[in-house]
């Protein structure tokens, strides 16, 4: 690890307030998060652990004022947002502000951690989830029960429970603004410097991040979740999938031209996969007919840190190692789609010279309002290099006018006088600008 990432971890892994010294030594330290991720969890034996605290301002102000010397110490380009943070008025309004979407609140440990918990799985995943109500309250009763499990926690006075607390607070704010800027930016060597980290500090705690799953129940080991479909594949999520992962390659396009993308894998809680997403189950039920439609696309996987190891069923495709690969958004009841997304394929020899060249392509103009409006056509050509006669083709479908709904990890077209097409649906990790429609790659041109 370079000299800055272990300057910006000393920060986040070592250095602590005084206050907060029951906790050093590593912010996970004593915590064993299997106690809550694996099966219905395990409450705290003896006396429960007080993790509530009414803050002290000169408590606060000794938190901030340590951290900000120890922001001074780091290297350009940590030091200037994070000094540029805590110059704020209040910093801790600014963590206040982004975790009440999860329902979290300040005054109480298990908030504090919960949210340091959330933001390292998200990190690791590279995706937002979209919560219920109830899984907002029972990931929080995970944390309440994680933070009364740890007896280097027990004892606190209400000073250190605050210390602590802003510790956590401000490691969230400081790595917040790392993956924003990272993800803004498209800094994959970032992305995946900080992925790296989270997976390690959550080790320390037990647990591997990139196996736990969003059910009913919170945050869920893969073992535990197998039977519960994640909240985010919405209707998808009668299927027993751990997410749509994508895989940097390589492909041959219009004219031959190689260029690199995001292959799709839907990867499953039972340890196989497969890239063939032109069909989409009603349920688990449909999924031996999925796998004889295609069964060379199908396959088995296993995760070691963040590598991800394929074995395909075809004794013709060879073993994989994915170092370099992410995964994709879900959409929501609630996402609307605003712009105009197209995909193109082909094939040929132009790239090397030669003067074969064909090309087939789909476009979706989205509305907010839930309407879309669909195109698609070919075209092919030679310049007859072996016959002397050149020779060209094209069509076009009509263009339709219709109506999609999203809905987690699926999309349904309603089109007039045709039943509804439901596909596969999912978006960049990090943008809107790209996203996936069944087997197709769409970008979005304005």
């Amino acid at each position: 690890m370079s000299p800055f990432w272990r300057s910006v971890l000393f920060t986040f892994g070592i250095f602590l307030p005084a206050q907060a010294q029951p906790a050093a030594g590593g912010l996970l330290r004593g915590f064993d998060l299997r106690l809550v991720t694996e099966g219905g969890g395990r409450q705290p034996s003896g006396a429960p652990i007080a993790t509530a605290y009414q803050p002290l301002e000169a408590v606060r102000q000794r938190v901030r004022q340590e951290f900000a010397a120890n922001a001074a110490k780091l290297k350009p380009p940590a030091r200037e947002p994070l000094l540029a943070l805590m110059a704020q008025p209040d910093p801790l309004q600014v963590w206040a502000r982004s975790v009440v979407p999860y329902g979290l609140r300040s005054g109480d440990m298990a908030d504090a951690f919960a949210a340091y918990w959330l933001l390292q799985w998200r990190i690791a995943h590279g995706q937002t989830p979209s919560l219920s109500p109830e899984q907002k309250a029972a990931f929080r009763q995970q944390a309440v029960l994680a933070v009364q499990s740890n007896a280097r926690y027990k004892g606190l006075s209400e000073t250190q429970r605050q210390a602590v607390s802003e510790v956590w607070m401000y490691s969230y704010l400081f790595l917040d603004g790392f993956y924003t800027a990272a993800s803004q930016s498209r800094n994959a060597a970032m992305r995946k410097q900080l992925q790296e980290t989270a997976l390690a500090q959550f080790r320390e705690a037990s647990v591997d991040l990139m196996a736990l799953q969003w059910t009913p129940t919170g945050l869920r080991a893969a073992a535990a979740a197998s039977t519960v479909p994640a909240p985010t594949q919405g209707m998808a999520s009668a299927l027993p999938i751990a997410g749509i992962y994508l895989h940097l390659t390589y492909t041959t396009g219009v004219g031959g031209a190689v260029y690199p993308t995001y292959q799709p894998h839907v990867l499953f809680t039972d340890g196989t996969l497969t890239t063939d997403l032109s069909y989409l189950p009603a349920s688990a039920a449909g999924i031996p007919e999925w796998r004889g439609r295609r069964p060379n696309a199908w396959g088995r996987w296993t995760k070691s840190g963040s590598s991800l190891s394929i074995q395909w069923d075809s004794p013709k495709r060879k073993p994989e190692t994915w170092d370099k690969w992410l995964v994709a958004r879900a959409g929501s009841q609630a996402t609307k789609l605003s712009g105009f997304y197209r995909s193109i394929s082909g094939g040929g020899n132009t790239a090397l010279g030669g003067d074969v060249q064909a090309a087939a392509w789909s476009s979706y103009d989205f509305a907010p309002d839930g309407t879309v409006t669909t195109k698609s056509g070919s075209a092919a050509s030679s310049g007859g290099g072996g016959t002397g006669v050149g020779v060209s083709s094209s069509s076009r479908r009509p263009e339709q006018t219709g109506r999609y709904r999203i809905d987690g990890h699926a999309i349904t077209l309603e089109f007039p006088g045709q039943p509804p097409l439901r596909q596969w649906f999912y978006l960049y990790a990090d943008s809107d600008r790209t996203l996936g429609i069944g087997n197709r790659l769409l970008s979005k041109k304005r």
